[in-house]
């Protein structure tokens, strides 16, 4: 089976047969299911960003080596593209109130939560490799960690669903693979 989640017109048929659903209504069911998962995504990208941000306001911060030092900037960066990522729904949706083109908020919205997500897994990522680098005082301890962070991420967040889409595809009485 082919894993794409982001086909907005796929599923119209059997929403209307199962759920008795307009495309608007499952244009807005998806827009309020896509905000829980934004707000949820946004709320913690922005605790993080707002620890990483006051680190080099720290007394041993003007300690780090050269290699903790850029690999602070880089899970800064992503940090703060993942905060990015996630207010820009806010704004397409304001720049496109009212126009009728919800379709296009949601699809790009899906597309936006993917990416992110990713960027949050970059974050999550660098954070861990920044502290076990620094507490450990080895930055070959430090990558270990992101290697074991990047292999989670990947796992849960990239692997499980696709094996468990291949293995159940979209349930019981959904729309065969077209």
């Amino acid at each position: 089976m082919h894993f794409d989640p982001g086909s907005p017109y796929r599923d119209q048929p059997w929403n209307l047969r199962a759920r008795n659903e307009t495309p608007t209504e499952r244009l807005d069911r998806n827009w309020t299911s896509l905000l829980q998962e934004v707000r949820v995504l946004q709320m913690s990208v922005q605790l993080l960003s707002g620890y990483l941000l006051v680190l080099p306001f720290q007394p041993r911060f003007a300690t780090l080596s050269t290699p903790c030092r850029v690999l602070y900037y880089l899970t800064m960066t992503a940090s703060l593209a993942a905060v990015i990522v996630f207010l820009t729904p806010i704004a397409l949706h304001r720049m496109l109130f009212r126009t009728h083109n919800l379709s296009v908020v949601v699809t790009a919205t899906h597309r936006l939560v993917l990416l992110g997500t990713c960027a949050v897994g970059l974050a999550l990522t660098g954070a861990a490799a920044l502290v076990v680098a620094v507490g450990s005082t080895s930055m070959l301890i430090g990558a270990m960690a992101a290697i074991a962070g990047g292999a989670c991420a990947g796992f849960f967040w990239w692997w499980l669903p696709r094996h468990l889409f291949r293995r159940y595809g979209h349930g019981p009485g959904a729309p065969a693979e077209r």
